[in-house]
């Protein structure tokens, strides 16, 4: 029997602003996370935190979800970086920078 020593979960993750919760912007694509580092390198400010442009987010994460999964995971590169889509505690998918795992 495993024991486990610490659990991070999902909530918790939202909450420390680890994770993303993308629920109402890519439910049609299945990804309900995305890291923080992710967010931060596709969403553009647009004013003070206000107003936020997703637009370089939502093409990429169709990009990557056009890609053949290979054990549920889609693992996307283009010009040398990656991105990883991978099944997450919700039964969704969080859209990840390979570092960020």
């Amino acid at each position: 029997m495993d024991n486990v020593i610490f659990a991070y979960t999902d909530e918790q993750a939202v909450a420390d602003g680890v994770l993303v919760d993308t629920t109402q912007l890519m439910s049609h694509l299945g990804i309900h996370r995305v890291t923080r580092a992710v967010w931060d390198e596709f969403v553009i400010d647009m004013g003070k935190g206000l107003i936020q442009d997703v637009t370089k987010l939502l093409r990429i994460a169709e990009k990557v979800k056009a890609i053949k999964p290979e054990d549920g995971w889609y693992i996307y590169k283009e010009t040398g970086s990656a991105l990883w889509c991978i099944p997450n505690e919700l039964g969704s998918l969080t859209l990840m920078f390979p570092e960020d795992y």
